[in-house]
């Protein structure tokens, strides 16, 4: 939220989320080439994010935005449904109690 709240104003660069984020993009971007895949293929992918703190938000995040660039079609909404986070809970959910509750 402090990354789109100031990026209009101010040039800033959060290492945990954004730094973490263009390195798992591009080892997963440079693995479909090594395949001889399109980066097209990567919405054909099913993302399981194993921590929901900045980093692990920053990386799917990135993603969700590689596969909308990849694929002029794809909403981010659509991208979204690739993914499945986890915590130390298990899977987040919107039904998971106390997570929402942003008022």
């Amino acid at each position: 939220m402090l990354l789109e709240r100031y990026a209009e104003t101010t040039l800033t660069f959060n290492d945990d989320i954004q730094g973490t984020a263009s390195t798992i993009v591009s080892g997963i971007l440079s693995s479909l080439r090594v395949q001889g895949r399109p980066a097209k293929d990567l919405e054909d992918c099913k993302i399981v994010v194993l921590g929901a703190g900045s980093a692990g938000c920053g990386v799917a995040d990135g993603l969700a935005d590689a596969m909308c660039i990849a694929n002029k079609e794809m909403t981010l909404s659509r991208a979204c449904k690739n993914f499945y986070m986890l915590d130390i809970d298990g899977l987040i959910t919107s039904e998971r109690k106390g997570l929402f509750n942003f008022q």
